[in-house]
């Protein structure tokens, strides 16, 4: 393979080297699950249903997404919650993008929403007034994980509980503190709503 020399001719670079930061690595297949991962038997009740609920698009680079990512693959990612209807109750995994994601986006760091475009559908809960959704049959929102495009709907469901790891909820305040340096939540007024928070 051909080497080009650098200036100062201290250095040389392949042209492969350079390629691999605009084209993102593929995702390596993960394989079968081993064998000491027992999966119980599922005998779901007849009348339970799965649906989705697109509530908008987030615009981002593929290094924001996944290890390896290029800066310079351009991605759009689906964000919606998923209702499960159940004849015991019926749960939200998720909230998607929610009707205050605007005041919400406001909030987070400068960088990030320089970096950031996304756009909104539908609210979730708005798709389930429009199909007439019987609203005391959701018992809770189950909570995938603590990030701004997965919880952005949890306000439009007022005193609904908010079923969450232990470790998220601390990530989800670690987050909201002053001077985090993490990946970013939401600011107020978004961290100020009196979630109804189930570890």
């Amino acid at each position: 393979m051909k080497k080009w020399p650098l200036a100062g001719g201290a250095t040389e670079l392949t042209p492969a080297r350079p390629t691999r930061r605009f084209s993102s690595q593929a995702l390596p297949d993960p394989g079968p699950l081993p064998a000491s991962v027992r999966i119980p038997q599922a005998e779901p009740p007849e009348d339970m249903e799965l649906i989705a609920v697109p509530t908008g698009v987030n615009n981002r680079v593929a290094a924001y997404a996944y290890r390896g990512g290029s800066v310079f693959d351009h991605r759009d990612f689906y964000i919606g919650a998923a209702l499960v209807k159940h004849p015991q109750g019926d749960l939200l995994i998720d909230a998607g993008f929610g009707r205050d994601i605007a005041q919400q986006f406001s909030t987070m760091p400068r960088h990030f929403r320089a970096i950031t475009r996304y756009q909104l559908r539908k609210p979730a809960v708005d798709q389930l007034a429009a199909a007439s959704y019987d609203f005391g049959r959701l018992k809770a929102i189950l909570l995938t994980h603590a990030h701004w495009d997965h919880m952005s709907g949890m306000p439009d469901f007022p005193g609904l509980p908010i079923m969450v790891t232990a470790q998220d909820k601390a990530f989800f305040d670690s987050t909201a503190a002053p001077g985090h340096s993490g990946p970013p939540s939401f600011g107020p007024p978004f961290t100020e709503a009196p979630f109804n928070w189930q570890i």
